[in-house]
């Protein structure tokens, strides 16, 4: 019983300090979630989404980056329908080619936009990389625009 508990307080207070996140694909299916990891190319996000019954369904997408128009740090986490398809359960279809080497734009508090290439997200900050290699933190970016729209 005691394990259970603990349990129970650990999966609270690990939901409690994610981050809420949209992802918006280039076919512009958008998906609320906690962005957890953005590494070699691949977004980790957890998504919550309506499941007809008291508890909700808690999906890990992972999203390739080269299907992201733009990543918005927000206070929405929860999806009000069921999983689209395109999220995994059926192949996705062919999306746009983008621009080689367009920058990706990250826009922070305050309206400043910084250029960077974008090589990683994780709880605390976002990595950029190139001859000023940054690293941006989170708590102060507004939205990633990824390539060239």
């Amino acid at each position: 019983m005691r394990t259970a508990g603990w349990s129970s307080l650990f999966a609270l207070f690990a939901a409690a300090s994610a981050f809420p996140d949209t992802i918006t694909k280039t076919d512009h299916l958008s998906v609320n979630g906690s962005l957890t990891n953005m590494s070699d190319g691949v977004i980790t996000l957890e998504a919550e989404f309506a499941s007809g019954s008291k508890t909700p369904l808690i999906k890990t997408l992972h999203i390739p980056i080269r299907e992201v128009e733009s990543i918005e740090f927000n206070d929405t986490t929860f999806n009000s329908g069921a999983p689209q398809k395109s999220l995994g359960i059926t192949p996705l279809p062919a999306t746009p080619k983008r621009t080689p080497g367009a920058a990706d734009q990250v826009l922070l508090r305050g309206g400043v936009h910084k250029d960077c290439k974008l090589t990683g997200i994780d709880q605390e900050s976002i990595q950029c990389d190139g001859k000023d290699a940054d690293y941006i933190k989170r708590k102060i970016t507004l939205r990633i625009e990824v390539g060239a729209h």
